[in-house]
């Protein structure tokens, strides 16, 4: 069998983008939507038939493993999920245009997965954030300098962080690949340059992780997001750059107390951000973009202190959430997509539908941690990896700020169940695919909250391969 058999996925990918690049400039035709699908579909199969695979390429700086094509898995749903589903919502057809840069996007996020060099894990980071700014801003134009800071925030910022912190802990270990880099930290963890390009480096891939993607859904442009960006955001990027940032967190574990302090803190701000940003809720796409920030710090809570209880525990918490997002997000994508200006913070949001219903809910209640939902499971080990390791307050603290988050959404869930809900904008209408995909989704949230051992056992294998 030949050795370019375990780079399937990205090979498919990057011929699906040479071929969206030559049918440039678009005309709103089916055949761009088409050829994106077609190439998310093969590269995902190309990627779950290598998940046995195990090969290493460019001398060690690229692994193809079973946790690598694992994210690939989840990273190429997304973007089938995105192009199937988000592709055929949009109003009009999505360009040659937006299939390029949605196949960039996961292509940077699946090189990612793969990558065990932090040079080239931070181009291949870039690459698809800068793709998602352009999907962002696609068939949109910034109304003056409206929104200039958060594009600021979200994408710029991170940039700087990463480059600064690459470039300190480059300098200060005298290497690059993420194993040396351990073994450098683990030999002389006080240099203080190494620990502050440890510190910048996550600090960055944090701040792109738990607020940038989300501005894809209410962009910094302040334009109502299109169903392909939202999705992708939802499902691939959460899950693709989450996992990312779980095996940095377990490759820099060495810095100690610095790495420790960081990711409290951040985990700190992006509970608070989040929280206070939820009300007044503008709709209810814009009030799941922050409900995901708060979930990013619950997921670095765990996180604090390293090891393969907080691993697996943050590798499901990514999964479920992402899976959870996707169903709500699929119940919604029937009105305003590409419509003018948010509507007014208390002008209410779109309520689903009766058939949208169930699915709205069940991913509802799993991003709050109702029992009986996958939720529910990963939230609870996730405040039992810390507090196994006496770090009771971050324990406390994301205990808090998940039961604050709850009693936020159940004024949501009780205005779906018809109690003191406002005027609603209009009530969306998604179609039958996105409707199928939504309860089969919240199917599996039901099912792994109910039997969560192969969720658990899966998140735990991947965990023991990063460490």
């Amino acid at each position: 069998m030949s050795r370019l058999v375990a780079l399937a996925p990205e090979l498919v990918l990057a011929l699906t983008a040479l071929a969206l690049f030559a049918m440039m400039p678009g005309q709103g035709r089916r055949a761009p939507l088409i050829v994106t699908a077609a190439g998310g579909m093969a590269a995902l199969a190309a990627a779950l038939a290598t998940l046995g695979v195990a090969d290493e390429f460019l001398y060690t700086a690229y692994r193809v493993d079973a946790f690598s094509q694992a994210v690939k898995v989840v990273v190429l749903a997304g973007l089938v999920l995105a192009s199937l589903v988000g592709g055929r919502a949009a109003r009009p057809q999505p360009l040659a245009e937006d299939g390029f840069f949605l196949v960039v996007a996961a292509l940077g996020l699946v090189a990612a997965a793969s990558l065990a060099d932090t040079l080239g894990l931070f181009l291949a980071l870039e690459i698809s954030s800068a793709a998602m700014v352009v999907l962002a801003g696609l068939g949109s134009l910034a109304n003056g300098h409206r929104g200039w800071g958060r594009l600021l925030r979200t994408s710029l910022a991170p940039t700087a962080l990463g480059a600064l912190g690459l470039a300190l802990l480059t300098g200060a270990t005298g290497a690059t690949r993420l194993a040396d880099i351990t073994a450098a930290l683990t030999a002389d963890a006080a240099q203080p340059a190494a620990l502050a390009g440890a510190t910048l480096v996550l600090a960055g891939l944090l701040v792109r992780w738990g607020a940038a993607p989300f501005y894809a859904w209410c962009p910094w442009l302040m334009r109502d997001p299109s169903p392909l960006v939202a999705l992708f955001a939802a499902s691939a990027l959460w899950a693709g750059v989450g996992a990312v940032l779980v095996r940095l967190v377990l490759a820099f574990a060495p810095s100690g107390a610095p790495l420790a302090l960081l990711l409290s803190a951040a985990a700190a701000a992006a509970l608070g951000f989040g929280v206070a940003c939820l009300t007044p809720r503008r709709d209810a796409r814009c009030l799941l973009s922050y409900v995901s920030v708060v979930q990013a710090g619950l997921v670095v809570t765990a996180l604090v202190v390293p090891g393969l209880s907080a691993g697996s525990a943050a590798l499901a918490a990514v999964l479920v959430v992402a899976a959870a997002q996707s169903a709500v997000l699929l119940t919604l994508i029937g009105v305003g997509n590409e419509g003018p200006d948010l509507p007014a913070p208390d002008a209410g949001g779109p309520a689903p539908g009766p058939a949208a219903a169930g699915p709205y809910l069940v991913g509802l209640a799993a991003l709050i941690a109702l029992p009986g939902t996958a939720g529910f499971v990963v939230r609870r080990q996730l405040f039992l990896a810390p507090w196994r390791e006496g770090w009771v307050v971050m324990a406390l603290a994301g205990a808090a700020a998940g039961a604050l988050l709850a009693l936020l959404l159940l004024r949501e869930i009780l205005s779906v169940l018809g109690v003191g809900r406002p005027v609603s904008v209009a009530a969306p209408r998604p179609g039958r695919g996105a409707l199928a995909v939504a309860w089969l989704l919240a199917l599996l949230l039901v099912l792994a909250g109910l039997a969560h051992g192969p969720l658990d056992r899966g998140a735990a294998a991947l965990a023991r391969l990063i460490l």
